[in-house]
């Protein structure tokens, strides 16, 4: 039975919130134990939002028994053991402190929390829809635990969505000393990111390129290495762009395209390749031009050619100049050709430039075997 309900919105904060017992420590470690979504850590827990900074929509729902699940309308469900020796379950922001409080009828003690999760993906960069309300969701229910085991215990129902997919790829190759076990009910749709998206967790080899393209009183473009993995090759590119003789609107416009490359004017993957967006493609004998996308467009079935996924990697932006790194993922490796890329970028005033690249070099950097 439904013993208390509250509806309102959290400030998600470097795409976390926290929810704990209201008298808990909160100066720990946090990790989403595997879930991508919410660990089992004790009485509090870290939320990882698909929204960076902004609000996000919150029930949160107190039940004296377990409710029915129901995961069908919603893309993450996760279940985790819960300590609520108050019996009052804080909400709170990461930097801001406590916004919301749910008394729990029950009494202090043992529980489970059910977090359900969806439109994560899509507030990644676009935190509102039309409407201007928050695209993301999240309904939390809590209810009292027959029995809580002896390790922070969480069971996974359903995990579908690009950001927890990211989350459990990040946290398997930096490992936890917390201990938890997970146990998964379904099979999640995207455990990993798909080869063809993004380059793999492993050592690459690092191909020095130093490669100009273009050098103007406002900007320098340079291919500066290509990094090689097993399964592609990652091209790293640098930026330096100059104020010059610009109006200080015409330099803001031009330091923000310079700043987000293939993710102007944002980085959503919401929508599609912005016109004045960085422009990349490449191109070797008997292969057309691979021209770059995002990975949204990537990411349903395995293509049958090459892709090119663009990224943005950081930018330092000071006064009168921007430094900036971007990156573009080729898959597959491409084979010992030299390789023609082309660089176009209209909101920068870039028309399209080639340069040739050592494909032979490129694909002997990897080492032998290492495809085994």
């Amino acid at each position: 039975m439904l013993l208390n309900r509250l509806r309102t919105a959290v400030d998600a904060d470097h795409s976390q919130y926290l929810v704990a017992d209201h008298d808990a420590d909160i100066s720990r470690e946090f990790t989403t134990g595997g879930t991508g979504l919410i660990g089992p850590t004790g009485d509090a827990a870290v939320v990882y939002t698909g929204t960076a900074y902004g609000p996000v929509r919150l029930t949160v729902e107190a039940h004296d028994v377990p409710p029915a699940l129901d995961p069908e309308s919603w893309d993450e469900v996760v279940d985790v053991s819960f300590e609520l020796p108050s019996a009052r379950l804080a909400i709170r922001t990461l930097m801001s402190g406590p916004a919301a409080t749910v008394d729990i009828a029950s009494g202090g003690g043992a529980y489970w929390l059910r977090l359900h999760a969806r439109g994560r993906d899509d507030a990644r960069d676009d935190p509102k829809g039309e409407d201007d309300e928050p695209v993301e969701e999240h309904l939390i229910v809590v209810w009292p635990a027959e029995r809580i085991p002896g390790v922070p215990h969480a069971v996974v129902h359903k995990a579908t969505d690009r950001v927890g997919a990211y989350h459990r790829h990040e946290e398997a190759r930096r490992g936890s000393s917390i201990s938890f076990t997970v146990e998964l009910r379904t099979s999640p749709a995207r455990w990993s990111i798909p080869d063809w998206v993004r380059w793999p967790d492993e050592p690459g080899v690092q191909v020095p390129v130093d490669q100009a393209v273009l050098r103007s009183a406002r900007l320098d473009l340079t291919v500066t290495a290509v990094t090689v993995y097993r399964t592609g090759c990652l091209i790293l590119l640098n930026v330096h762009a100059r104020r010059s003789d610009l109006d200080l609107p015409g330099w803001k416009r031009f330091s923000d395209v310079a700043q987000h490359g293939f993710g102007f004017p944002g980085h959503s993957v919401r929508r599609p390749l912005h016109p004045d967006a960085l422009r990349l493609s490449v191109a070797w004998p008997g292969q057309p031009p691979v021209i770059s996308a995002k990975a949204r467009d990537t990411d349903s079935q395995r293509p049958d050619g090459p892709t090119l996924v663009g990224y943005w990697h950081g930018a330092t932006v000071m006064g009168d100049f921007v430094v900036a790194d971007h990156r573009a993922w080729l898959w597959p490796r491409p084979p010992a050709h030299s390789l023609q890329l082309t660089v176009e970028w209209p909101g920068l005033g870039v028309p399209p430039t080639t340069v040739t690249l050592d494909g032979g070099r490129i694909a002997a950097a990897h080492r032998p075997g290492a495809d085994h």
